[in-house]
Formats: C-alpha cells, structure tokens, sequence
C-alpha cells in the first residue's frame, strides 16, 4: 500500500508539472534555464510566463505610483490652458483606448475561434485594470482643474507603455499581421505615440508656464508651484 502511495504521488507531481509547462509554454528540451523557462528559440519570442512575469511587473509599479499620485494631485496648481487640458483628455483616451482594447482580446478568446493562452488572460486582465486605474488620475485631474506632471510617473508611464509595442511584435511572430490578435494592439500602440508627441509639447508648455512665473514671482515664497 505505501508503495502504491509513492506511485500515486509522484504521478500527480508529474502530471501537475506538464500542466504548468503547457500552462508557461515551457520549452523543456531547451539547453539552458533561460531556453527552457524565459525564451522560446522556435518563435524567436518569450515564452507564455516569461511575458506575463515581465508585464506584470511593469504594471504593478505603474499602479503603485498612480495610487500615491492621486493623493498628490490636491496640491497642484491649476491646469493653465486649453492646449494642457487637451492634452489631458488625451491622455484620458489613450489609457481607456488600451483598456477598451484589451478588453476586447480577452472577448475574442471567449467568444470566437482566435483563442488565447489562458495565461495571456491573466496578463490582459491586469493591463485593463491598470490602465483603467491610471486614466481615473487624468480623469480627476480635468474635474478639478489641476495640472501636475510628477517625473517618476512620466518616467514610468514611458517605459511600461512600451510594453504593448513589445507584446505586439510577440503575437506578429506567432499569429501574423493579419490576425486580430495582433492587429487590434497596433490601435494602442498609435495611440500611445501619438500620446508621447503630446507629453513633448506639454513639456515645452510646462517650461513656459515656470519661465513666465519666475518673471512674475521672482524669488516669492507665496508663488505657485508646478510639480514636474
């Protein structure tokens, strides 16, 4: 009986362990931990779990600072143009455009033949949350008329937004151009370009604003103050 037990249990363990390797897309014939476990030579990609660990990531910081910023915004002057409050609502739609569209993959996988690993699922639902989240901050800025441009979100919003450029090339090696799973991720990635010729000319208005209210505030304690 204690050996039928042994059995018993090592078969699970082996069972559980192909699962998680279909679930990763784990190449176990790989030479090395990096072929076998982070990247797939026969796509020239990441594999399913490398990809989900280094979006994750990303996102999660993106969230942490969007959660702390938000209590920071009450201390931001008010929005001083048109031309910013534009580029706000701007910002509003690129971060609800990635949402919408994510969205709309996960839909496809459920609802048509264009599945997707469940994996990516996962990954999706993450980026819609955050990216819902991080337009609730613009949305919240354009309420109450306040304008702040804090570094390390713009820093971070700059390389996490990366990340759909790199997930669109991944799903173009596997599935083409063609396929919706790839092609509906390029409406994100204009739309994220389009975003940082925006934050350009935001920052060219930011050093405007600092430069007239330093000739007009010259050294005052009681002049506003542009977070940057």
């Amino acid at each position: 009986m204690q050996q039928y037990q042994n059995i018993s249990h090592i078969f699970e363990s082996t069972t559980t362990f192909d699962d998680l390797t279909q679930f990763c897309g784990f190449n176990l014939s790989g030479e090395s931990f990096f072929s076998k476990y982070v990247f797939h030579g026969k796509w020239k990609t990441l594999t399913p779990c490398g990809e989900f660990a280094f979006i994750t990531l990303e996102q999660l910081i993106l969230l942490l600072l969007s959660i702390i910023h938000v209590f920071g915004l009450r201390h931001a002057p008010p929005i001083p143009t048109k031309a910013v409050r534009s580029i706000i609502c701007f910002k509003i739609f690129t971060a609800l455009i990635s949402s919408l569209v994510i969205c709309v993959l996960i839909s496809l996988s459920f609802l048509t033949s264009y599945h997707t690993r469940d994996v990516f699922i996962i990954e999706y639902s993450i980026l819609a949350i955050v990216w819902f989240s991080y337009s609730l901050i613009w949305i919240n800025s354009i309420q109450n008329n306040l304008w702040t441009r804090p570094f390390w979100l713009n820093l971070t919003y700059s390389i996490t937004s990366k990340s759909f450029f790199m997930i669109t090339v991944l799903r173009w090696l596997v599935y083409g151009f063609k396929d919706p799973r790839t092609y509906l991720l390029f409406i994100i990635d204009v739309a994220h370009i389009i975003n940082y010729i925006f934050n350009i000319v935001e920052w060219k208005i930011a050093r405007w604003v600092i430069f007239w209210r330093n000739l007009v505030y010259p050294k005052t304690a009681g002049a506003p103050v542009l977070i940057q």
